[in-house]
Formats: structure tokens, sequence, C-alpha cells
């Protein structure tokens, strides 16, 4: 990938692309009256870090809406975990803007909805990581006259 440079005659100095468009982009959404645009951007690009593993693994960042953040998971299972650590998600995403940005969590299921950030060689593609295809492994262990199992062989047969 080619990298532009700029010469700047006042200061004699070059700029990298890169730099250029950070601070078009900060001057724009200064305009536009979102400061923080910037800052979010790069939440969802390091969502597994600030997260980390244990709840990147169930959500992915869908975006926000004033002060509420959106995230998606694959299973009402998952959502319920959620649930359970939402303050902690509000906790590290306000953390990571360093002040109080967001003050709840909207948690709802992905669907075919994309996540926000760009797939690249350091995070997992969504396809390994939200794409599970049921092969009834557990079958075996379970009752096959119980009500679980018939639900798991009818669930394995539909993916």
């Amino acid at each position: 990938m080619r990298t532009f440079k700029k010469f700047n005659k006042r200061n004699r100095t070059l700029q990298h692309s890169g730099e250029l468009s950070r601070r078009f982009l900060e001057k724009l959404s200064q305009m536009t009256g979102c400061p923080e645009q910037t800052v979010l951007v790069e939440l969802w690009r390091n969502w597994h870090v600030v997260m980390g593993e244990e709840i990147a693994m169930l959500c992915l960042p869908l975006g926000h809406k004033g002060d509420r953040l959106e995230v998606g998971c694959e299973d009402s299972m998952a959502m319920q975990e959620l649930q359970y650590q939402s303050h902690e998600i509000v906790s590290r995403a306000n953390s990571f803007m360093e002040k109080p940005f967001f003050s709840q969590v909207k948690i709802s299921l992905v669907l075919d909805k994309p996540p926000l950030w760009s797939e690249s060689e350091n995070e997992p593609a969504r396809d390994e990581q939200w794409e599970r295809c049921a092969e009834g492994i557990y079958l075996k262990d379970m009752d096959p006259d119980s009500a679980i199992a018939r639900c798991y062989r009818a669930y394995c047969k539909k993916s």
C-alpha cells in the first residue's frame, strides 16, 4: 500500500496522509457536533482489547445513540450473560473514552447486522467468530427421549 506525503511549505516538514486525514476528521467531527467521533472509531477498532476476551467473545459493537452503547450478540443466552455484565461494559467503554460518555447498554440480537470494525489480520474474521455450525456432538451424552435432546437434534438439523 502506498503512503502519500504532503510537503508543508510553511513549516518545511513532511506530513503523512494518516496524520492529515486524522486532523481533517477531527475538524469535521467538531463542526458536525460530535467531537468524540474519532475516539469512538478507535473504540470500535479496539473492541477486543478494551472489552477483554470474555466479553468480546459474546458481543459486537453496533453503534451508539446518545449516551447509550448498542451491542449485539448471537443468541439469547449470550444476551442474558451480557445483561449481567452491562455495568462492566459501560465502565470499560467509558475508561477508554476517558470520560463518562455512555450511561447504559442496549443489547440486541445481531442477525445480519455488520460489526463496526474493519476486518484485518489481527482480528478474528466474522465468519470464524460468529458462524458456528451445530454438529450434534453432545447428543451422545443426552437421554434420547428427553425434550432437550429432541430440541437439540432439531436445531442441529436446521443449521
